[in-house]
């Protein structure tokens, strides 16, 4: 049965003889996001090095100690038996084939990448991808089957590479979108046993997937209770198309992500207040709405209730209503959802009316920024817009496509809307064109039934 629990409430988010309260729990109970609202924190702009931080998180191991590349070769060639005039070319061999300097390894294949350098940022964005939106267990098998020895060497020098230790699960971030990670599983699993992707495919996929999900979790939580975990259509335009403000690339499109940016705070706050348990059942809000709708009368006031009460301890004890003035009675009485959407609402009052807007900001800007350097471009008048990339066209359809020889091109379609791509008709005609540049239509008649798009090797 829901319930919040208000000791719990008091131990995370009240301190001091004064009972002060602060909006960060010091016991995160319900992770969404990985952002935080210090100003100091560096914007991540790119997934190039994510990587080894993301694979160290699928078999949960920490960071390497450092890597002495003299020390390895040595212990190699004490290993091998041979005169040393070879064993001098042999040193030579290791170093040019598997080092970048004394301390770098060069990638040449998955369990390399985990002894590569990552950067706090990429180890927490890596910590959310694979807790929220990936079956790490699953991964981990396709990873484990795909690793295959080539030679002596790789197995010598793997051998010798010091041992990377367990690592302790710190966030359990939740899932809230689980069509995302079950699609999200199925395509990586695809690429890492596809022989013909590169690791940048892996890497530009994990980035789509960052975007396409906590994009996705946005649009779900401005639902509130009657929000279901679909997927909201979001659309695209090719990245050559010419577009206008009529299209649904423009009306449909960043802008309606962009306009919600801003809530993303406050509801990390509000949907952590609300699950203060100690039990570890975690609600979203339509959780709540289904117990909340399927309990008795006298369950449902007492949900009501709680709710109600730790909304005016807010309101009336919790925040210092300093240049600004809650509004009273912004919820109707006995309707759940119209309760939480009101608590909302003086959580995002208080954000945008004091200093801590700065802090309401600075948990958005990172999404908001690796989006424009990734994903954006800007039309002039018509200002950013989401588009499709050539390489991102190619690596979606290699994925969409999988294993099959060609699919129909309406079901083709189909498989993007799956992974949040929706295309209006005149970016469907563009992508048709770009498609029989490359020769990978095949037309049976001139109906979206009837053409063909193969699989891209």
């Amino acid at each position: 049965m829901y319930r919040i629990d208000q000791q719990v409430f008091n131990d995370n988010f009240l301190s001091g003889k004064d009972n002060h309260f602060s909006h960060k729990s010091k016991n995160k109970l319900y992770s969404i996001f990985p952002f935080t609202s210090s100003t100091n924190d560096k914007i991540v702009n790119s997934f190039d090095n994510i990587l080894g931080a993301f694979l160290r998180m699928i078999f949960t191991l920490k960071a390497p100690k450092e890597i002495n590349r003299d020390s390895i070769i040595s212990k190699i060639c004490e290993e091998v038996d041979c005169t040393p005039q070879d064993k001098v070319a042999l040193k030579t061999i290791v170093k040019d084939l598997y080092f970048l300097d004394e301390h770098t390894l060069r990638c040449t294949g998955f369990n390399m990448f985990m002894y590569t350098a990552s950067s706090k940022n990429d180890q927490k964005l890596s910590e959310y991808l694979v807790r929220a939106i990936c079956d790490s267990q699953e991964v981990k098998q396709a990873l484990e089957e795909s690793q295959t020895k080539n030679n002596l060497l790789d197995t010598l020098v793997e051998d010798y590479l010091p041992k990377l230790e367990p690592i302790d699960n710190k966030v359990n971030y939740i899932t809230l979108i689980p069509e995302i990670k079950a699609n999200f599983t199925k395509d990586l699993v695809f690429l890492i046993k596809d022989k013909n992707a590169d690791y940048n495919d892996i890497i530009a996929l994990i980035s789509y997937y960052y975007f396409f999900y906590t994009s996705q979790v946005i649009m779900y939580l401005n639902k509130f209770c009657n929000g279901s975990p679909d997927i909201t259509p979001i659309y695209f335009c090719a990245e050559w198309e010419k577009t206008s403000v009529t299209r649904d690339c423009f009306t449909r499109g960043w802008k309606v992500i962009d306009s919600k940016l801003n809530t993303m705070f406050s509801h990390t706050v509000l949907l952590e207040m609300l699950n203060q348990r100690s039990d570890g059942n975690r609600y979203s809000y339509h959780d709540i709405w289904e117990e909340y709708s399927h309990s008795t009368d006298e369950d449902q006031k007492t949900i009501f209730t709680q709710v109600e009460n730790l909304k005016k301890q807010y309101t009336t004890e919790y925040i210092e209503q300093d240049g600004f003035t809650f509004q009273a009675g912004n919820y109707e009485m006995g309707n759940i959802d119209s309760l939480i959407k009101g608590f909302f609402d003086d959580i995002m009052l208080q954000f945008e009316s004091t200093r801590r807007s700065r802090a309401n900001n600075a948990y958005k800007s990172s999404f908001s920024s690796f989006c424009k350097n990734n994903f954006l471009k800007r039309f002039g008048r018509c200002g950013n817009m989401l588009v499709l990339s050539e390489e991102l066209l190619v690596l979606m359809t290699k994925v969409a496509i999988g294993d099959r020889k060609q699919v129909r091109l309406n079901e083709l379609f189909d498989e993007f809307r799956k992974r949040g791509i929706y295309l209006d008709k005149q970016s469907q005609e563009s992508i048709v064109e770009f498609y029989e540049k490359l020769n990978l239509i095949e037309k049976k008649s001139d109906s979206g039934d009837a053409q063909y798009v193969k699989g891209i090797l």
